[in-house]
């Protein structure tokens, strides 16, 4: 997260200089990143081994799968709008922008709760 943080930062302090495109913003902290997040191992289980997990785990496992499908959602999202608003400029954009990536942030934090969850109902 901070690379987000990084971005929203910059995207702020140039949303009134038109003389800096989103483009310019995304390249000064690095590029865009968005948290990976595995559920493969899930997945298989879900899909034949079902009886094998702790009925307590099978909720929140399932609404971390469905957090992570909203994720992938939001980023496209994210990137559809910065791949059409590369060369923009205006202070409006650059601010859609930053709400596009603070809602990614937001997600994110959820899932991470979400996994500590999961993690302690393991133990």
């Amino acid at each position: 997260m901070p690379l987000q943080e990084s971005l929203i930062d910059t995207l702020q302090h140039y949303s009134s200089n038109k003389d800096i495109s989103i483009m310019q913003t995304i390249l000064k902290v690095g590029g865009v990143n968005v948290a990976s997040i595995k559920t493969n191992a899930w997945n298989a289980i879900s899909n034949s081994k079902l009886e094998l997990v702790d009925y307590k785990l099978i909720v929140p496992l399932s609404d971390l799968v469905e957090s992570k499908e909203i994720l992938k959602a939001k980023s496209n999202n994210l990137m559809n709008f910065a791949n059409e608003n590369l060369n923009e400029t205006n202070m409006d954009k650059k601010k859609i922008m930053i709400l596009y990536v603070k809602d990614i942030m937001g997600t994110e934090k959820a899932i991470k709760e979400q996994i500590k969850i999961v993690k302690k109902m393991r133990e």
